[in-house]
C-alpha cells in the first residue's frame, strides 16, 4: 500500500474496520458523478472506491440485520414523540 499524503489520511479509516488489504493507489482519476468540464480528481482509484462502497453496504447490512434482531425496528409501530410539558413555559408571544 502506499503511503502518498491522502493514504496517510485514510490510513486510521482502513485499519479501524480492518481494511489495510485494500490499494487505495490514489493518483489523478477522472470520475463520472463530476460535471463534464470538471472531473479530474486526485482520488483512490476505482477499484477501490468501489471495494470500500462494497464493504460499507455490507457492513450496514449486518448491522441492520443486528438491530432487527435486537428489535430496534419494528414495523408498521412508530414511537409517537412526546409532547414537552409545555405548562411551565413562559409565553414570549
Amino acid at each position: 500500500m502506499t503511503t502518498s499524503g491522502n493514504s496517510i489520511l485514510l490510513l486510521p479509516f482502513l485499519k479501524a474496520y480492518g481494511w489495510q488489504d485494500i490499494n487505495l493507489a490514489h493518483d489523478f482519476y477522472e470520475v463520472d458523478y463530476l460535471p463534464e468540464n470538471d472531473r479530474v480528481r486526485h482520488t483512490i482509484s476505482p477499484d477501490a472506491r468501489k471495494e470500500v462502497l462494497k464493504r460499507l453496504l455490507k457492513l450496514n447490512h449486518e448491522i441492520h440485520e443486528q438491530e432487527v434482531k435486537a428489535g430496534l425496528h419494528v414495523k408498521g409501530k412508530r414511537k409517537k414523540k412526546q409532547k414537552a410539558d409545555t405548562s411551565k413555559q413562559i409565553k414570549l408571544f
